[in-house]
């Protein structure tokens, strides 16, 4: 979904434009509107723009000014101006510069859809530029990435005593980060790689996303980014100004980059941020949160963009992993932590059939005191209590399937029977994990209904309805229809004129006033709105419901 922002000081234009984008379906069209310069600015500083279409004569600030304003906020956002034919010499300085195009006034509908598309085109184009897979390449021809990686997973496993953690170690590894600061967390989970892909080629994905991250973050901020574990990515930053701003700015630039590998490399990844910047000796603990907060989001659905606010229960942090190797279990023992993997992302495919090739093995073994097959089963079984403990299970495990087996192998017949019985423990667990997914998701759909029901006359952009659930724009757009059956917008249109036709009906308020009051804007807005779905002007509603 694309960000277009409306500007203009001839509120009939804005109204205009805003309208005729909302009903223009062949594009996912988040539309924002704007009555001045300096009203446009307070948009861009809260949210991204993908499209700035913008009148370029403006008292107080004029298109040229914004202009430079959006470069300084979103560099590649692409600005489109409306212009008449007298200030087509004041347009041109304007219309050689990057990302920019105009538009006359005296076009019909067709020509301004036509040029916004076109300046879509354009942002999908951007995504593909060739400088940043030059530098994929050269990055990937360096070992510096890889000792990166093995540095910072050391800091996560031995947290602030690691032996190498010093600023020495960071400069020698151009690691731009410095230990007497804190930082924030930033966590990308990437879904759907085909299981068959090539390390090399699955190694310029990674290499890509790192770049892409590399280009759309601010540039002002010290950061650094490293594959963590298989499918997962670790941002670490910094910054001067540790406020709320810049953790809303670095949201901003990861839906950018969302759409950046959708579009342009088919690549899809959700992320979480932290909520707050912390101490280098509490990023352990923080990055086990945060990926098991990401990895339950990722059941969900993809392409999300959510903080560590979506979820106010605080977790336990502990996880399990086995340390040691023995016999011929080893290569089945290596396994589990994936396998752990798999079931906190709610991947069940995937977990059934790393499951029965790690405990393929003891079906030829009879003996239920054999080491190596106790290894194994204990293993899975504690790789499950684990998940138990940390989503706190057991109340709701013990309505299904008792646990106490799970570390009295005893109360097996045979291994057949321990396996039967593990798989009905993970089978159970998924089960579970599904049901607190729709409940979540049906919680957020709910949550957002009431509110519109009682904020009706507010703002409600997707952009802010997004921010109310911690879900990026077009994901909620998505998952609401979904849910609904109906556009999220057009549910807000129906609640909006069932307010009106009330207030039309019970009051003797003015028009233009209750055009205001249910979040319509304008007289003309609404009233075009209102005769569009009930044949009927504001006043002739007004006048037919007097009659009766």
């Amino acid at each position: 979904m694309y960000k277009l922002l409306v500007v203009d000081d001839e509120p009939q234009i804005v109204e205009w434009l805003y309208e005729l984008f909302e009903n223009e379906k062949s594009m996912e069209l988040d539309v924002y509107k704007a009555y001045s310069g300096f009203e446009a600015i307070e948009l861009l500083d809260k949210t991204r723009m993908d499209i700035v279409l913008t009148d370029i004569y403006m008292p107080g600030l004029t298109g040229l000014q914004l202009l430079d304003e959006i470069r300084d906020r979103w560099s590649h956002c692409q600005v489109i101006f409306l212009t008449g034919y007298s200030e087509f010499n004041y347009v041109y300085e304007a219309i050689n510069k990057d990302c920019v195009s105009y538009i006359l006034k005296t076009e019909d509908d067709e020509e301004i859809i036509s040029a916004v598309r076109k300046a879509i085109d354009k942002v999908v184009v951007s995504t593909k530029n060739e400088e940043i897979i030059k530098k994929v390449k050269q990055q990937m021809q360096s070992a510096l990435p890889l000792m990166q990686r093995e540095y910072l997973n050391g800091i996560i496993k031995f947290g602030i005593s690691a032996p190498e953690l010093n600023q020495k170690s960071l400069d020698e590894l151009e690691i731009p980060l410095r230990l007497d600061k804190p930082v924030i967390i930033v966590l990308g989970y990437i879904s759907e790689i085909p299981e068959r892909i090539s390390t090399i080629e699955r190694n310029k994905q990674i290499s890509t996303i790192k770049m892409m991250i590399k280009e759309y973050l601010p540039e002002y901020l010290s950061s650094i980014c490293v594959e963590y574990e298989y499918s997962t990515l670790l941002y670490i930053a910094q910054v001067d100004d540790e406020s709320n701003k810049n953790i809303v700015k670095i949201k901003n630039a990861l839906e950018i980059i969302q759409a950046a590998c959708r579009t342009a490399y088919n690549i899809l990844i959700s992320f979480i941020i932290g909520n707050e910047f912390i101490g280098w000796n509490d990023i352990p603990q923080k990055i086990s949160y945060l990926k098991q907060l990401l990895y339950f989001s990722s059941g969900v659905g993809n392409q999300m963009v959510i903080t560590e606010k979506s979820f106010q229960q605080v977790l336990s942090s502990k996880k399990y992993f086995y340390k040691e190797d023995v016999g011929k279990s080893a290569s089945q023992l290596n396994k589990i932590d994936l396998l752990g993997s798999y079931l906190e992302r709610g991947q069940k495919d995937e977990f059934f059939t790393l499951f029965f090739e790690i405990l393929d093995c003891l079906k030829n073994i009879n003996s239920m005191n054999n080491p190596e097959a106790l290894e194994i089963y204990y293993s899975v079984s504690l790789c499950l209590l684990s998940y138990i403990n940390r989503w706190r299970l057991l109340d709701i495990l013990a309505f299904r399937t008792g646990i106490y087996k799970l570390t009295r192998v005893e109360e097996h017949q045979s291994w057949k029977d321990a396996v039967a019985y593990l798989r009905q423990v993970a089978e159970e667990l998924f089960a579970i994990q599904r049901s607190h997914q729709e409940k979540a998701v049906e919680d957020s759909i709910s949550y957002l209904q009431n509110y519109i029901q009682d904020h009706y006359g507010e703002d409600l952009s997707l952009s802010r309805l997004g921010d109310l659930v911690y879900f990026n724009p077009s994901y909620l757009s998505r998952l609401f229809k979904q849910a609904t059956g109906m556009n999220l917008s057009d549910y807000i249109t129906d609640v909006r004129l069932i307010h009106a036709k009330k207030m039309l009906a019970e009051t003797d308020v003015k028009i233009n006033e209750i055009a205001v009051k249910v979040g319509f804007g304008t007289p003309t807005h609404f009233g075009r709105i209102f005769k569009k779905i009930t044949n009927m002007t504001p006043q002739e509603y007004r006048e037919k419901v007097y009659i009766q």
